[in-house]
């Protein structure tokens, strides 16, 4: 493949019944490594370039400076092909709330990720 050829991440954050999610950090990781960041419009909805190489990794999180901070659970979503432009939705869980098993272990994966990939760390 050409060096320096980008790939498109897009889709959008939304909560259970469908509302759109501003301000969530959309966050690509590949190789333990941040590689690119993005946060999602009012409309819910984010673009990411990054490299066309190996799998990534996507987080969808709150970020400590957003007033939304303590409002939504993390998500994760790994080993994401990244040959081609890919679209990626997520639904995001309210603090405080449940969606069945599976929905309290995608939050809990999500917590996992956050504290490995704690600010500062390599």
């Amino acid at each position: 493949m050409p060096a320096g050829e980008d790939v498109s991440v897009s889709g959008m954050v939304q909560s259970g019944d469908g509302a759109p999610i501003p301000m969530i950090k959309v966050t690509i990781y590949r190789d333990d490594r941040e590689v690119a960041h993005a946060f999602t419009g009012e409309d819910g909805k984010y673009v990411i370039a990054v490299a066309k190489e190996k799998p990534i990794t996507i987080r969808f999180d709150t970020h400590y400076s957003l007033n939304n901070a303590k409002d939504w659970h993390p998500s994760v979503v790994a080993n994401v092909s990244a040959m081609k432009d890919v679209a990626v939705d997520r639904v995001l869980l309210r603090v405080g709330h449940g969606d069945g098993f599976t929905g309290f272990i995608d939050a809990l994966s999500g917590y996992e990720f956050a504290a490995f990939r704690r600010p500062g760390s390599r």
